[in-house]
């Protein structure tokens, strides 16, 4: 049962009580305000219906990162357009940073960041049409807010986080990989036995070179002396790197 109600399937029960709640709002014509357009109220209603289906979907089978966006953006569109500004900003963030944690910003991302920032500054731009200028204007600055804040949460959190954003550093030339995606047997790099399990420990399962010196009775030294010409063999600079790279393999 434990196995069943992870985190995420958790996060789309209560994403089902609430799009409950806000159609039968709906139904009932509590929502206070409503944007420039005459049937807002009515699209609000049609667009929480969609994510209530997405979101029974998404508690069976949670994998579905493209549905978990639609759901994210569009309820983010229509609750600012129906005077929840706040709460329509916070999820449009919300969705963003879903993305970035699925690792979907490592590809195109250029092309992502563009269509999301074209979308909302429409979104942005309707509610100068919605309310008055000023809600146009809170709306930018509390995006600005928002996704200062997420930068400033990611900057304390970068040394566990960098691996999302899309790979930078220069695998050395000289170094033959296969196609990403497919096997890596470090062996064939002259990967010892020994380094294999510093990666597989420091790399795949988050471990500091001080647990893995205590965990294989070696010094912190000979462990990031081992690290270090893992990095070399693999043709990448630190750790970090080293990181990238074997993300984009299944490791043998």
């Amino acid at each position: 049962m434990k196995k069943f109600f992870n985190a995420g399937r958790v996060m789309y029960l209560l994403g089902i009580f609430v799009l409950s709640t806000a159609i039968v709002m709906n139904i009932t014509n509590q929502f206070p305000l409503a944007g420039f357009l005459p049937v807002v109220i009515r699209i609000d209603f049609v667009i929480n219906c969609i994510c209530l289906f997405f979101c029974l979907i998404l508690f069976i089978k949670p994998k579905n990162n493209i549905l978990t966006y639609m759901m994210f953006f569009m309820e983010a569109g229509v609750t600012a357009h129906m005077g929840f500004v706040g709460i329509g900003t916070l999820l449009f963030a919300a969705g963003c940073v879903m993305v970035f944690v699925n690792g979907d910003f490592k590809t195109y991302y250029k092309q992502k960041i563009a269509a999301l920032t074209i979308y909302w500054l429409l979104i942005s731009i309707g509610l100068y049409f919605s309310f008055s200028i000023r809600y146009f204007i809170f709306e930018i600055t509390l995006t600005g807010f928002y996704f200062g804040l997420l930068v400033c949460l990611y900057k304390k959190l970068e040394a566990n986080l960098s691996y999302l954003l899309p790979p930078t550093e220069i695998v050395s030339t000289e170094i033959n990989l296969p196609p990403k995606g497919s096997v890596l047997e470090l062996e064939e790099y002259g990967i010892s036995e020994r380094q294999k399990d510093f990666i597989l420990g420091s790399i795949m399962n988050g471990k500091t070179y001080e647990e893995l010196s205590a965990e294989f009775h070696v010094s912190t030294s000979v462990v990031k002396k081992d690290m270090a010409s893992a990095c070399k063999s693999l043709g990448v600079a630190n750790r970090e790197a080293l990181r990238i790279l074997l993300l984009q393999y299944r490791i043998e």
